[in-house]
């Protein structure tokens, strides 16, 4: 009964947003795995989940989501940067060509 009369003075506002900023916390690695489309996101947020609580399943699972798809962005940028070199060569033999005519 006692305890139930101290319930009716707790501030509840403080412990919502730390609640919600922990929560946060938590699933970051899911997030972060989900934002980043990794191909594994469904591992990600399942270590995420269940080994998470230990410091160590959270730091694989975060460094994990946000791992694979950094070599996937990079092969990305890679193939964008070759497009726009044989852009740039198919222009000069063009104009080359217009040169020679």
């Amino acid at each position: 009964m006692i305890l139930l009369a101290n319930l009716d003075n707790v501030r509840w506002e403080p412990l919502l947003l730390i609640g919600g900023l922990a929560a946060g916390v938590y699933f970051l690695p899911s997030m972060v795995a989900l934002l980043r489309r990794h191909p594994r996101a469904g591992t990600v947020i399942a270590l995420n989940i269940l080994g998470g609580w230990t410091v160590l399943g959270w730091l694989v699972a975060f460094f994990w989501s946000s791992w694979s798809s950094i070599d996937r962005d990079k092969a990305q940028h890679d193939s964008n940067e070759r497009e726009s070199w044989t852009q740039r060569a198919s222009r000069i033999l063009r104009s080359d060509s217009d040169l020679n005519t």
